[in-house]
């Protein structure tokens, strides 16, 4: 809120009565259209302003205005805020908006505008491809959609939200004489009755997205055409959507046009969800073309990564429930808010790889296309399925007890096993040194513990121990059954660096110059096969690998070094990445090890590097041996 709109809303109070808009425009020096603007704006920020073509303008509910005065005397100052205010003035109105009078409204030069402008246009393309920012001579407007910008303003919303994305409250903030709460209750109500469910993020969603349905027909803005809601919703949607209109009618005193009643029932087959957690349904219910999709992806994860999920039958029913949800979604056109998916990029960076092939997969099998929210709602089922697997193979140890002392010895050993590991140990069985290694073999133990000497040929992994079990030999036990992802320290995170493969304070314009750079290094070292820099590209291209304190760590999606070894880098000025300012690059060479995912390094390397003051510290780093001791 400006000093001009200051003066505005003090005239308006001290008058307390209808006010024409030419003695407005008269009394701060402006146009007839800057007050017409003034007055769109003060009523987004929660001024309650009654127009007339006849009277003027008339302020409403006095004290809650001179409250709300107090309140809001501020104008954004950051170019942050100012980009934002240009953005919601342009999704709110439909007129175009001269970048002239934004800058009187924003006491900022011209020059300035037209920054903010082009940052404006960088935020638009990222975050909503289908909206453009259109310029005519000296006026902008948004050119797209009205579907396509409703989703770039539900975005904006989240994008602004800094605590907790489901706190109705703060929601509430970004609408004016909308009341959230009435609208989720409504929703609930309605859509139980039809027997349709939204988990807790389409939830959300949807009262976000009728929010902006209601605040643009109580603002007299442009609904929705029938042109952008040929999709045909099936009964159920449709006539839940009009009894939902019906009472939101009736609550707001408005009459919600046929296409929006369409459009809010598009919003509800998209968004409701095939697998509810309390129906526990079972895998003979999943409809078999999704089960069979579902199928051929986890196979694809298989053969391109050599990690076997087939067996995780929870995954597969999951998968497939997600699937088809995704599936309706995209046929509908509606999109859906992930909030997780930076924490999911930033903590399970090599999963989200997993997720971006499996999109790519589901892409080409269904030929839709997938947005980084979708891919990230994909990577959290591998998530999920990892954390499975890591707890199976904690309580899945099979362990073979060989002990020629006697049956007694072999009995006490096993009830210390027992009594210390308990459900770590999946299966203990005992055997005898007549015993062939074949009946061993058959039980395929993961480990064999030996109370005597075992030829040097013996072909299982052994640990000699004695029957009353010491200190010592816990410990080793205890290392062998810790999970191969939690040994992880910052000693070993260190092994991974090389002093050969350390180029401190180099010049760089572009990432594509950084990641060039380091594969070419990789590469002329024999670790790397060439043109490794494209495969770094393409996996760039699908999402940065920024991730914010001055830090990049790119990485391909295919394993295809032959060693897991990591590539550092240091800038003398920091660049644009995607986003996010980069000064410090860790670019990974990965080798394909079937045996470990690595997201346990790559989750280190993050923690370590969460600190603004030790990356300060590396940045500062001269020499190979400087940084190899602020990474231990």
């Amino acid at each position: 809120m400006n000093k001009r709109q200051t003066k505005l809303v003090q005239y308006l109070i001290s008058h307390n009565d209808w006010v024409k808009g030419n003695q407005l425009a008269a009394y701060l020096n402006v146009s007839s259209r800057t007050i017409r603007n003034d007055i769109q704006t003060l009523q987004l920020t929660g001024f309650k302003i009654s127009s007339s073509k006849t009277y003027g303008y008339r302020i409403e509910e006095l004290p809650e205005a001179v409250q709300n005065l107090e309140k809001k005397n501020e104008f954004p100052e950051s170019a942050y805020d100012r980009m934002v205010y240009i953005l919601k003035r342009l999704l709110h109105v439909s007129e175009q908006q001269n970048i002239f009078d934004l800058a009187d409204e924003l006491f900022v030069s011209e020059s300035t505008i037209e920054k903010d402008l082009y940052r404006l246009k960088d935020f638009i393309t990222n975050t909503e491809s289908k909206v453009r920012l259109e310029r005519v001579e000296n006026s902008i407007l948004l050119e797209g959609s009205t579907r396509a910008k409703r989703t770039l303003w539900s975005k904006l919303i989240f994008n602004e939200i800094k605590e907790d994305l489901f706190d109705i409250y703060e929601l509430e903030n970004h609408f004016n004489e909308i009341n959230l709460k009435d609208i989720k209750d409504i929703l609930s109500e309605v859509l139980s009755e039809y027997k349709i469910y939204l988990n807790d993020l389409s939830m959300i969603n949807m009262v976000i997205h009728v929010a902006i349905i209601l605040d643009t027909i109580m603002r007299k803005e442009q609904t929705i055409p029938s042109t952008e809601v040929d999709y045909i919703s099936s009964k159920e949607e449709l006539a839940a959507s009009e009894k939902i209109c019906n009472k939101l009618g009736e609550l707001y005193g408005i009459t919600i046009p046929r296409p929006e009643i369409r459009y809010i029932a598009i919003l509800i087959g998209g968004k409701k969800s095939y697998y509810n957690d309390t129906l526990k349904q079972p895998k003979n219910m999943v409809e078999n073309r999704f089960s069979k999709l579902a199928e051929e992806l986890i196979q694809s994860i298989s053969n391109k990564f050599l990690i076997d999920l087939s067996e995780d039958e929870k995954l597969h029913i999951d998968l497939s429930m997600h699937l088809k949800s995704l599936y309706n979604r995209n046929q509908r056109g509606v999109e859906i808010h992930n909030p997780v998916l930076m924490e999911t990029q930033r903590k399970f960076p090599l999963i989200y790889d997993l997720g971006i092939f499996m999109g790519l997969e589901y892409e080409l099998k269904t030929k839709q296309k997938l947005n980084e929210d979708e891919i990230g709602l994909l990577t959290l089922h591998l998530c999920i399925a990892f954390e499975r697997l890591a707890k199976k193979r904690q309580t899945s140890n099979r362990i073979a007890i060989l002990c020629p002392t006697g049956f007694t010895t072999s009995r006490l050993l096993k009830a210390k096993l027992e009594n210390i590991y308990g459900e770590k140990i999946g299966q203990l069985e005992l055997f005898s040194l007549s015993d062939s290694w074949d009946a061993i073999a058959q039980f395929n133990p993961d480990l064999v513990l030996t109370t005597a000497r075992v030829p040097e040929d013996f072909p299982f992994s052994t640990l000699e121990v004695t029957p009353f079990l010491s200190e010592k030999e816990i410990e080793k036990i205890d290392a062998y059954l810790q999970p191969k992802e939690e040994n992880l320290n910052n000693q070993n995170v260190a092994s991974y660096f090389s002093e050969n493969l350390f180029f401190p304070d180099i010049t760089k314009q572009t990432p594509d110059e950084v990641i060039a750079f380091l594969s070419s290094e990789l590469e002329r070292q024999g670790i790397v096969p060439p043109k490794y820099n494209e495969l770094i590209l393409a996996r760039e291209a699908i999402s940065s690998t920024a991730y914010g304190n001055l830090i990049a760590l790119p990485h391909p999606i295919e394993k295809v070094a032959s060693k897991t070894i990591i590539a550092v880098c240091t800038l003398s000025q920091p660049i644009q990445w995607n986003n996010q300012k980069v000064q410090l690059v860790l670019l990974f060479a990965l080798a394909n090890d079937k045996r470990e995912l690595m997201d346990s390094l790559f989750r280190e390397i993050i923690d370590m590097l969460d600190n603004p003051k030790k990356v300060k510290k590396i940045l500062q780093a001269k020499d190979f041996e400087s940084f190899a001791e602020l990474i231990r």
